[in-house]
């Protein structure tokens, strides 16, 4: 199992203290606990606000290196992350505190320079603890099931799906793909879509309630759902997916609005969805008064989320997709090609891949190394996980056998429900016969959803 390095930060009745709850080895006084300051310093107000020049990116990682340098065995053991020769250990820095959710972790930085989340021996992540119990593994087999939804208001998602295709089908992996879109000219293109490593189910419109959609979550159970859409933590944290009557108005609003608690919610999501990706503005963006949207899903239940911290321009935002996606299908696809029963991965490290990609994007001629200290879209992507260290595992020949039978269930579900909604806007249809449907519904749901 990779070794990783978790440091944890709480508030107390005078404060904030902290310490290294686990790392790549042994250091004394681990347990010990130290103060520890959240309020952002000047460096990191700059960065916030846009102001770069000089060198303002990696002052905001350098001054959260000194902090965190207070207590010793995190100093022994981030020193040790760095050090040559080192085998990975990524650092995960498990926030129960409001205050140090608002700090830039993904830009933390020694004194020399080097950013740890640019390094693949010590990418960075967050935790946030799950009100619900964890689950030890979850699992993978192919095709693995996607659920893409492209549609924010304003924004054309063409190029969001090309770099979301291009890595699919980069990625020699089969994928079991659905996808839901707002605009009338992007769904017309899905329609000639065709790859031989791609089951492209028919493309959907959005639906006019939010309700409709995460029914077909429901119904699709995916492994992964990507939102390519707008967010918000006002009135509590929500996805805003544009319908087409909403890109018809070109208003900036958008009618269907996904709570992250009716998305986690869902019949059975959590044991099916390990990862959400949201590849939209201030997804990762605490307020006084909420949670992130990628923190709120993961204390609701999801593993693994990834948002952005601030606003991204679309750009980088399809920069990310592809990118991210081209690295964590390839290490499905090498474990799916393996004989290891389960495998544990390393998301911090997907992460980083992705973001030296965003920073060579910014960087022109310059290295990466010094150009990333006066950029700062590639510290925007944040990860939330769980806990517990994700592990995959693939299904045993009776796994299989269940799941075969679940999903003819699930289809048979999902085609009484539609012809359910076709007859109630029937007139001439017999009371009864739509009675008979509803109790054979309700049949379905119990068994597969036994309360």
């Amino acid at each position: 199992m990779m070794g990783r390095i978790v440091v944890n930060i709480h508030d107390n009745l005078t404060g904030h203290e902290f310490y290294l709850q686990e790392a790549c080895g042994s250091f004394a006084q681990s347990g010990k606990l130290y103060p520890f300051d959240v309020r952002p310093d000047p460096a990191m107000k700059d960065v916030t606000n846009g102001i770069l020049v000089p060198a303002k990116v990696s002052q905001a990682g350098q001054c959260l290196f000194r902090r965190l340098r207070a207590h010793p065995a995190v100093k022994q053991a981030l020193d040790a992350a760095q050090s040559s020769g080192h085998s990975p250990c990524p650092i995960y820095i498990q926030l129960m505190s409001d205050e140090a959710e608002f700090l830039p972790w993904e830009t933390l930085c020694n004194q020399m320079g080097d950013f740890f989340t640019l390094d693949l021996r010590s990418p960075i992540g967050r935790i946030a603890t799950s009100t619900l119990p964890n689950y030890d593994e979850y699992s993978f087999e192919s095709p693995l099931r996607i659920l893409a939804i492209l549609s924010a208001a304003g924004i054309k998602a063409r190029q969001e799906w090309d770099a979301l295709y291009n890595a699919i089908t980069s990625s020699n992996l089969q994928v079991k793909l659905r996808v839901y879109v707002g605009e009338s000219l992007l769904f017309q293109h899905l329609q000639t879509v065709s790859h031989p490593l791609i089951d492209l189910e028919p493309v959907e419109l959005i639906p006019k309630k939010a309700q409709d959609l995460e029914e077909e979550i429901g119904e699709f159970l995916p492994n992964i759902i990507h939102f390519f859409c707008h967010g918000s933590t006002h009135g509590g944290p929500h996805l805003q997916v544009a319908t087409t009557a909403d890109h018809a108005r070109n208003d900036g609003k958008s009618r269907v609005q996904i709570s992250t608690v009716s998305l986690s919610q869902i019949r059975d999501i959590i044991k099916h969805t390990w990862l959400i990706v949201l590849n939209s503005c201030e997804s990762a963006t605490p307020t006084q008064d909420a949670h992130s949207l990628a923190s709120s899903l993961v204390t609701n239940g999801f593993p693994v989320v990834v948002g952005m911290r601030e606003v991204v321009a679309s750009t980088d935002a399809n920069i990310f997709c592809e990118s991210f996606y081209k690295s964590m299908l390839a290490e499905l696809k090498a474990f799916a090609s393996s004989k290891d029963p389960s495998t544990i991965i390393c998301w911090a490290n997907k992460l980083s891949k992705a973001r030296r990609s965003l920073g060579k994007s910014h960087a022109g001629t310059q290295p990466i190394k010094l150009a990333a200290q006066i950029l700062k879209e590639w510290t925007l992507p944040v990860l939330y996980v769980q806990p517990t260290p994700f592990r995959l595992r693939k299904p045993t020949t009776n796994d299989q056998i269940d799941k075969n039978e679940r999903m003819a269930k699930q289809i048979q579900l999902s085609e009484q429900r539609k012809m359910l909604k076709m007859l109630r806007s029937l007139r001439s249809v017999p009371p009864e016969f739509i009675e008979d449907i509803e109790q054979g519904i309700e049949a379905l749901e119990q068994e597969l959803y036994p309360s």
